[in-house]
C-alpha cells in the first residue's frame, strides 16, 4: 500500500514538473500561432516550453488573428519585434520584453501602454487606439512614432532626440514642442487643436503636414531642407518662409490656403509668386510683412508743434 502511494505521488510530481516547463497561453488563437511557428516551437509539439520562449529573439507577427489575450508574451524575454495589430486585446503588457525594438499594436482597443521598460524600442506604431497618455521618456532610442487617432492631449518628445519620423494626426494636442528633435525628417500632425508648433530646431526636416489645426503663426525659416509643406486650413496670420529657395525647397508640395494670411515673408518675391501658387486670393509675398506703409499723418495739437521726432 505504501509503495502504491509513493508511486502515485511520483507520477503526480512528474506531471506537475512537465506542466511547469510550459508557457501558459490561455488564448487559443495565440497558442495556435505560436505552436505552428517552427522558429518558436522548435520541437513541434503541442506546447511552448519556457526554454523555447526565452531563446526566441525574432518577431512575433500575429496581426488580425482574432486574438483577445496575449498572456504568455511575457515569457519571450528576448523578443525583438511584436506585431499584434488588428486584434481586440483591450490590454497589452510588454514590460518583460525588454529587448523589444519594434512594436506595432494598431487597432487593438488598448487605453494604456507602459513602455518604461522597453528602452531599446526604436519603432512604435500604436495608432487607432484609445490612448490618452503616452509616456516616452524612457524610450530614448525611438526613431519612428505613429500614434495617430488616439485621445492624446499632450506629447512630450523632449527625451526622444533621435526621432526621425513623427505622425500624431487625429489627437487632441494643443501644442507640439520639437525643440529637442533636430534629427526629425518628417512630421504629420494634422487634425489636432494645435495653437503652437515649434519646429525651428528641426533643421533636417524635409516634409511637414500640419493642416486642420488652430495655428495663427508658423515659422519655417530655419527648415531649409523642406521639400513639402501643407499648412492649409489653420488660422495663420503669420507665415515666415525666409531662407527657402524656390529652386530647391517645396518642390514636392506646398499648400497654404484656408488661412487668414494677407502676406507671407520670403526672400524672393517674384519667384515665390510664380512658383508657390497654392495661397488664398489676396495673399501676397513680401520681403518684410511687418512693415506698415504710412500713407498719411494727421497731427492734432494746441502747442504749436512744428516737428515730429521718430
Amino acid at each position: 500500500m505504501k509503495k502504491s502511494i509513493l508511486s502515485f505521488v511520483s507520477i503526480g510530481m512528474i506531471a506537475i514538473g512537465a506542466s511547469a516547463q510550459y508557457v501558459t497561453i490561455p488564448d487559443a488563437n495565440f497558442k495556435t500561432y505560436l505552436v505552428t511557428n517552427t522558429s518558436i516551437n522548435t520541437n513541434m509539439n503541442s506546447e511552448i516550453e519556457f526554454a523555447e520562449a526565452t531563446a526566441f529573439t525574432g518577431t512575433i507577427n500575429c496581426p488580425s488573428l482574432g486574438i483577445a489575450n496575449l498572456t504568455g508574451i511575457q515569457s519571450f524575454t528576448a523578443l525583438t519585434g511584436l506585431a499584434c495589430g488588428g486584434n481586440t486585446l483591450g490590454t497589452l503588457n510588454v514590460s518583460q520584453n525588454t529587448d523589444l525594438v519594434f512594436l506595432n499594436c494598431y487597432s487593438t482597443g488598448i487605453n494604456a501602454l507602459d513602455l518604461t521598460q522597453n528602452q531599446a524600442l526604436t519603432n512604435l506604431q500604436c495608432y487607432s487606439n484609445n490612448l490618452s497618455v503616452l509616456d516616452l521618456s524612457q524610450n530614448t532610442a525611438l526613431a519612428a512614432l505613429n500614434c495617430n487617432v488616439n485621445n492624446l492631449t499632450n506629447l512630450d518628445l523632449s527625451q526622444n532626440t533621435g526621432l526621425l519620423s513623427l505622425s500624431c494626426t487625429g489627437n487632441n494636442l494643443t501644442s507640439l514642442d520639437l525643440s529637442q528633435n533636430s534629427s526629425v525628417v518628417d512630421i504629420n500632425c494634422i487634425l489636432n487643436n494645435l495653437v503652437s508648433l515649434n519646429i525651428l530646431a528641426c533643421t533636417n526636416l524635409t516634409g511637414i503636414t500640419c493642416q486642420n489645426n488652430n495655428l495663427t503663426a508658423l515659422d519655417v525659416s530655419q527648415n531649409t531642407l523642406l521639400t513639402g509643406l501643407n499648412c492649409q486650413d489653420n488660422e495663420l496670420t503669420v507665415l515666415n518662409m525666409r531662407n527657402l529657395s524656390t529652386a530647391t525647397n517645396l518642390t514636392s508640395y506646398f499648400y497654404a490656403t484656408g488661412n487668414n494670411l494677407t502676406c507671407i515673408d520670403v526672400d524672393d518675391v517674384a519667384n515665390s509668386t510664380t512658383t508657390w501658387t497654392n495661397i488664398d486670393a489676396g495673399t501676397v509675398y513680401s520681403l518684410n510683412c511687418m512693415v506698415d506703409l504710412v500713407t498719411s499723418i494727421d497731427i492734432q495739437g494746441q502747442s504749436g508743434a512744428t516737428t515730429i521726432s521718430i
